[in-house]
């Protein structure tokens, strides 16, 4: 299946004021910035588009809208004069906010789906303005989503003076296709909670790949690795001891799980983690001495 040509504007303005008022876009998640990882997300386009004040590599265009700061809507129309610019635009343009938590999996889902209709006779695509996903209580996401360029100028210039405008307003007369989406799909980077449980669960997905890697290299079961509970005796034992022995204390814990599994005997690997754990509570530490 061919992917029709498209564009995409990425919008990176705002001030980021849940987050302290820090630059959204550079703020860094599994350790590289947001908007980078949306960035990734749309390396298919054609030409790209960054509308906001943030560094981009080389290959990607940037601007501002005039005024800056003048809401989605604006961006809009500012990455959209940008295209126009820099080249004949594509018939199609993505549009996403820059701080999507993990957009490639959901962005991939749409774009094959969004594709499969433009080469389908079977689907009269011509009648709508645009695809885009849906969260699980039924709201567009205006800012994930692919549009014809023509629409997106139609609903523009319908829409006027585009500053402090909302995505709502600005295709309240569109006609769009919503394809249903997780939450998680369609999470953002708000607050530093959000960037926490995002942090935590993306270096769980980016782990989980390495477990199995190694696992198989030496032969045993992924699904035995007990990581919280590795993870926990880690902690306890940096803690209650020194950190250099941390990782000698999974060892030791390891070697008595292979040990008992060996023997046929029941595993309790709570309190082995429990007892290795006290004699570290039980040694001096290394400022007590």
């Amino acid at each position: 299946m061919s992917i029709p040509d498209f564009d995409a504007v990425v919008l990176a303005g705002g001030a980021g004021q849940r987050l302290g008022g820090i630059s959204k876009p550079d703020v860094e998640l599994a350790g590289r910035r947001l908007v980078d990882g949306v960035l990734v997300a749309v390396s298919d386009a054609r030409e790209i588009v960054v509308v906001g004040d943030v560094e981009v590599p080389k290959g990607v265009h940037r601007t501002l809208e005039d005024p800056p700061y003048g809401g989605p809507a604006a961006g809009v129309a500012a990455g959209l004069d940008e295209l126009a610019r820099v080249g004949g635009p594509a018939p199609w343009t993505v549009l996403l906010a820059c701080d999507l938590a993990d957009p490639v999996p959901a962005l991939g889902r749409l774009v094959a789906a969004w594709a499969h209709a433009q080469s389908s006779p079977d689907v009269a695509s011509e009648e709508h303005d645009g695809w885009c996903l849906e969260d699980s209580g039924g709201s567009p996401q205006w800012l994930f989503g692919i549009h014809r360029t023509d629409s997106l100028r139609t609903a523009l210039t319908r829409l006027g003076d585009p500053r402090d405008r909302s995505m709502r307003s600005l295709f309240a007369e569109s006609t769009l296709v919503t394809m249903a989406a997780g939450d998680d799909d369609v999470a953002d980077i708000d607050t530093w909670g959000d960037h926490a449980r995002w942090s935590e669960r993306l270096a769980q997905e980016r782990w989980a790949d390495w477990i199995e890697d190694a696992s198989e290299a030496v032969g045993i079961d992924p699904e035995s690795v007990d990581v919280p509970g590795i993870q926990t005796l880690a902690r306890q034992v940096a803690h209650d001891f020194e950190r250099p022995m941390a990782p000698v204390g999974a060892y030791i814990l390891g070697v008595a799980v292979g040990r008992l599994e060996e023997q046929g005997r029941p595993i309790d690997k709570e309190s082995l983690r429990q007892a290795i754990a006290a004699t570290a509570r039980d040694q001096p530490r290394k400022d007590d001495h």
